[in-house]
């Protein structure tokens, strides 16, 4: 497979466990009726060895989406106390950025820095709602997020993904969202 090839491969289990995870959130998008869950390039995943710091990325190659896990970010997601909800979120963030991709969003601005952090920014809140809505976090348990944006949050204004605290807005803006849909939906079926 490509994955091989360009030693990507994930362990099975890994397999398993990343596989389970999306098809959570594709189940809700399928359940919703969303378009997007009806015409969807095939997504592969895989893991790779940063050159320094922590990262995932999502991104095109060879006609083929993927989203990829660096080493050292998952390794300082495991060694934590809240290995799971963390790992939901960086899976479904870059899974963000997939459905940002297949729906062919456009986050021009004269300044690329700031498309950037807009893109990004997106991405946290479309991760809010989604894993509000598949059940992946409760509200108790979004406050283990915090360590996570602290280390995943630019140190200043200049960077590309935002601030942790405005990382943080964008995310509880999606849950926000989220709520006030399922408490519509109750009020209306």
């Amino acid at each position: 497979s490509e994955r091989s090839h360009l030693g990507l491969t994930p362990s099975l289990i890994t397999d398993i466990f990343i596989s389970s995870k999306i098809k959570v959130i594709t189940s809700y998008l399928e359940t919703q009726r969303d378009s997007i869950s009806f015409n969807r390039e095939p997504l592969c995943y895989g893991a790779f060895q940063e050159a320094r710091g922590i990262n995932a990325y999502s991104g095109h190659m060879n006609n083929h989406h993927f989203i990829i896990f660096g080493n050292n970010l998952m390794q300082k997601l495991v060694n934590n106390k809240h290995f799971q909800v963390e790992f939901d979120y960086v899976l479904t963030h870059e899974f963000s950025h997939y459905l940002q991709n297949q729906l062919r969003l456009d986050f021009d601005h004269p300044l690329p820095l700031f498309a950037s952090k807009l893109k990004e920014l997106h991405a946290d809140c479309m991760t809010g709602y989604l894993m509000t809505m598949t059940k992946m976090i409760e509200g108790q348990n979004k406050s283990q997020l915090s360590d996570l944006f602290q280390l995943i949050g630019d140190r200043h204004a200049i960077g590309d993904h935002g601030e942790k605290h405005v990382r943080e807005s964008a995310f509880q803006f999606g849950i926000n969202k989220a709520l006030s849909y399922s408490f519509i939906q109750k009020l209306v079926f």
